[in-house]
């Protein structure tokens, strides 16, 4: 089974584009923390989850940098050459449920913060 979840914050205001065939994409990356014990202080860590959106519809309207989200998806690999001709690849988290958490963002939506999109 591939599945991950992930809750952490928005890093910046999502890029949304279309493809060719229509169909509309969302990227952006969620911010996580944890907690690592070193000697006698604690230190922070943040690791970052780039996050594939496919048909994002109202999410488009609420999603910002700072909000709170939780993330269902699977992750995928993916991977091309360089124009340098170095090969490239990148870990994603091809999401199918996204719900925001927190704080309401800003926006005229009508919808539950909590809802799912």
């Amino acid at each position: 089974m591939n599945l991950h979840v992930v809750m952490g914050h928005v890093g910046a205001d999502p890029e949304v584009r279309t493809t060719t065939s229509g169909k509309e994409v969302m990227n952006f990356r969620v911010a996580t923390n944890r907690r690592r014990k070193e000697g006698d202080r604690w230190v922070d860590e943040t690791d970052w989850h780039s996050v594939v959106y496919w048909e994002p519809k109202g999410l488009v309207d609420v999603l910002r940098k700072g909000s709170q989200v939780l993330v269902r998806g699977e992750s995928r690999e993916r991977e091309w050459t360089h124009d340098d001709g170095t090969r490239k690849w990148k870990t994603e988290l091809h999401a199918f449920k996204i719900e925001l958490c927190g704080g309401r963002p800003q926006s005229q939506d009508s919808r539950s913060p909590r809802e799912p999109f």
